[in-house]
């Protein structure tokens, strides 16, 4: 069976969109290896984060028995020393002499009934300031002068310390020796210091004993509970893993019809094609337009639209191969990318099914939709080598089967104007969209009528050619829209008018700029994100960007127009509806766009003095944007009078030749400058005025 053959006899079989993508998704045998490895790092960081907790803790309690033991002991030898002393001696004793024979065996028979549960009995000297023992369990010792310790001396001054000590003997028996340096007071004065010992082995053992029991337990509890971090650490990463997917499958498809958006699809073109250089084989691209979608969405309202969309979706779905990939790309556009193609009859066979699917009548509520479609077709290397050239050439084919009334054709040089300067001028611009030197900004001045404050500019591109010169604006505008390059011609034009815009304010030039944005701006749902980033990178206030859009723009697709202009509004820049009046106006949709200002087209305030109608038009659209909460800026201000005529009409803002030609950027300061010093603007800024002054 033939590759059209297949094609054709696809079944339909109701499977999942996502399914389409399933050759590019990563092997079973690596997210296992994935999730050991993420495991094994889990269980070895937390393990020796519990044992770092372990230790801390052990010590703590460690030093928590010692020290209530030395406490313990210290309280006791202070009660005892103080119960012989008040009993026993007097401030005479202290003063050198060694104790009476009666007294030291009276003070020996006490010390030798004090001692410590399973303690050896307590050793203990008294001294006299001068350091001369006066007794001492030892009597060797008696009447002996030595020089006192750091801790004698301490006691002395008021001091009572205790301390835990070895002796080589005492440690050998696993035990260990508690000092205490005692002051003994009398009549509020010290007269001597007493220091005592207590070999302790029993306490000490069961001490240690007990804290290893205790260590024990700790350690043992950790472990559990480290064992019972997996599976509680394995559900939150399961948890997570689910979020990051549906987070990632919501940044990378179509949130109506769950099929890929265009970004994945670049993606998915960008694999096809390479491995198309590796196979020989080639790569086949479908943009497929419904012709008549907006009359159902008009007809039958949004809700009905979108499960027109959803019913589409399902159908090219299941019209093409598990290898294929459907998406998406924004209001009633779709394509496909058809990978490892072999013959061109492929994508024929393909394009002719669309069609006859397409054209099956849809059920909706028990309403009959019947949509036709227009299809541009591009393959791989015959039409472009990258991704951005086949989608952009996919996308000219398109139109020109729409123009034609045909339902599908190939891309063709003659689709691109039938014109090789055309052609050549298309590739010229792509080159100058990354050259930083060639496109450049003018700005057309707006002024308020009733003060004569300069308010704001509009942005217009300018392009200077290395050979060519100025290319005029409507030489490479419809050229861009036509070629797919309108997309990054408005970001570039976007990120120019931005940068002065923070280049003025820096400078004490405040302004509103004004960028215009085309129909295919309007259908990519990652616009209003683009200009976010650009206006936080340029640090420029959203209220002093406004954004315009003619009418025809909105006409082309009013469902997505509508939407994005909201987000538009509320990130906080400014809409402006622009050339109103030339379109098919409609009060039905203005009053639920989001705009803050209409500018009245040129042509009618080209002829308000000398026609009537378009007077009568011109007043007509001021009163109903006052109406409506809108400014109003009249576009092609040439004569005095027409200024004259506006202003009595309460116009808010003009723009035109009659004011100035678009000037670049470096050249605005001073002709505002200049205009208020003219105007009897007389609140301008420091910058201002110096401008005005380097003008003259």
């Amino acid at each position: 069976m033939s590759d059209i053959e297949t094609i054709l006899a696809a079944p339909r079989r109701g499977r999942n969109p996502a399914k389409v993508l399933k050759w590019c998704m990563r092997p079973a045998e690596e997210s296992v290896m994935h999730k050991t490895r993420l495991l094994v790092r889990f269980g070895a960081v937390t393990f020796a984060l519990l044992v770092i907790l372990g230790s801390v803790v052990s010590n703590a309690v460690n030093h928590t028995i010692r020290d209530r033991t030395l406490q313990y002991y210290t309280q006791s030898v202070e009660n005892m020393m103080v119960l012989m002393v008040n009993k026993l001696m007097t401030a005479e004793d202290f003063s050198g002499k060694p104790f009476t024979p009666e007294k030291a065996a009276i003070l020996d028979s006490l010390l030798g009934d004090f001692t410590f549960l399973g303690a050896e009995q307590l050793t203990a000297t008294l001294y006299n300031p001068d350091g001369v023992v006066i007794w001492a369990t030892d009597p060797a010792v008696v009447g002996t002068k030595a020089r006192l310790t750091p801790a004698q001396r301490k006691a002395l001054a008021g001091t009572t310390s205790s301390r835990f000590t070895n002796t080589p003997d005492i440690k050998a028996k696993g035990g260990q020796v508690i000092q205490y340096t005692l002051a003994i007071p009398f009549d509020g004065k010290i007269v001597g210091v007493a220091q005592a010992d207590t070999p302790d082995y029993v306490i000490t053992v069961q001490t240690e004993r007990d804290l290893k029991k205790i260590q024990l337990i700790l350690g043992g509890g950790m472990f559990l509970f480290w064992v019972a971090l997996f599976p509680i650490a394995m559900t939150v990463a399961r948890a997570l893993r689910r979020q990051a997917a549906e987070n990632e499958h919501l940044a990378m498809h179509d949130q109506l019809t769950g099929l890929p958006n265009r970004n994945l699809l670049k993606d998915r073109l960008e694999q096809a094609v390479a491995r198309s250089s590796r196979t020989g084989h080639q790569t086949g691209l479908l943009f497929v337009d419904l012709d008549r979608f907006k009359e159902v969405n008009d007809a039958l309202g949004h809700q009905q639209g979108d499960i027109l969309l959803g019913q589409i979706a399902a159908r090219l779905a299941d019209a093409v191969r598990d290898a294929d990939s459907v998406a998406r790309l924004g209001g009633d556009e779709f394509a496909v990318v058809v990978p490892d193609v072999t013959d061109p009859a492929v994508l024929v066979g393909l394009a002719e099914r669309f069609t006859e699917l397409l054209r099956v009548p849809f059920e909706i509520n028990n309403i009959t939709v019947n949509v036709d479609a227009s299809i541009g077709v591009t393959i791989f290397p015959d039409h472009g080598t990258d991704a951005d050239t086949l989608m952009q050439r996919a996308d000219i084919a398109m139109y020109a089967a729409k123009e034609a009334g045909l339902d599908y054709t190939f891309y063709s040089a003659e689709h691109d104007s039938n014109s090789p300067v055309k052609l050549a001028l298309a590739g010229e611009l792509r080159r100058a969209l990354d050259n930083d030197d060639e496109l450049v900004m003018h700005f057309h001045p707006l002024v308020d009528v009733r003060t004569n404050v300069v308010t704001g500019v509009e942005a217009l591109i300018r392009w200077n050619h290395p050979t060519r010169g100025f290319v005029l604006p409507d030489d490479f505008i419809p050229l861009a829209e036509q070629s797919g390059l309108i997309r990054p011609l408005t970001i570039k034009a976007l990120d120019l008018s931005l940068a002065q815009c923070r280049t003025w304010s820096d400078a004490g030039l405040h302004l509103r700029v004004a960028v215009n944005l085309s129909a295919r701006n309007l259908r990519e749902a990652d616009l209003p994100g683009r200009i976010a980033d650009l206006l936080a990178r340029h640090q420029v206030d959203p209220q002093d960007l406004e954004l315009e859009i003619t009418e025809s723009a909105l006409l082309s697709d009013p469902a997505c127009a509508n939407m994005l202009l909201h987000q538009l509004a509320d990130i906080g820049v400014h809409l402006a509806l622009d050339d109103f009046g030339t379109g098919y106006s409609s009060l039905s949709y203005l009053k639920n766009l989001p705009v803050n200002q209409l500018k009245i087209d040129r042509s009618f305030v080209n002829n308000m003095s000398n026609d009537a109608t378009d007077a009568m038009i011109v007043r007509s659209v001021i009163e109903l944007a006052h109406n409506l909460g809108l400014d109003v800026t009249a576009e092609g201000v040439e004569t005095a009078d027409q200024l004259s005529h506006l202003r009595n009409l309460s116009c808010d803002t003009i723009q035109g030749y009659h004011l100035t030609k678009p000037l670049a950027a470096d050249l605005i300061p001073g002709w505002i400058a200049g205009y208020h010093h003219r105007n009897g603007v007389r609140e301008l800024s420091q910058d201002a005025r110096e401008s005005f002054r380097s003008s003259q």
